[in-house]
């Protein structure tokens, strides 16, 4: 059995992030796996956008959630500043972000 356990981050603006390209993106962005759950295979990232990124419409398998810590984002036709949360079903579709600010 996996060893169950809290995770906790002081600060996730002080996690070191690495580049990424995704094909539904115009631009790479960076991310940092910040949990992988051994059980359900879950994973969840701290993500910085550059601002002007753009995503085509797309589906996840399984879903997604998204926080705004700083700047803003379309997600699907709405824009989203701090404190906004956005959770994408899996099956979805989505396109988000799209003209993030930071």
């Amino acid at each position: 059995m996996a060893e169950r356990r809290a995770t906790i981050v002081d600060d996730v603006g002080s996690v070191e992030l690495r580049e990424t390209p995704q094909d539904v993106y115009d631009v790479p962005f960076r991310l940092a796996l910040l949990r992988e759950d051994p059980v359900t295979g879950a994973e969840h990232y701290v993500v910085r956008y550059p601002p002007g990124l753009r995503a085509r419409w797309h589906r996840h398998t399984v879903a997604h959630t998204i926080v705004v810590l700083e700047g803003s984002l379309d997600a699907n036709g709405r824009t989203v500043g701090p404190g906004a949360y956005c959770h994408f079903p899996g099956g979805v579709p989505t396109r988000a972000p799209r003209g993030a600010s930071a």
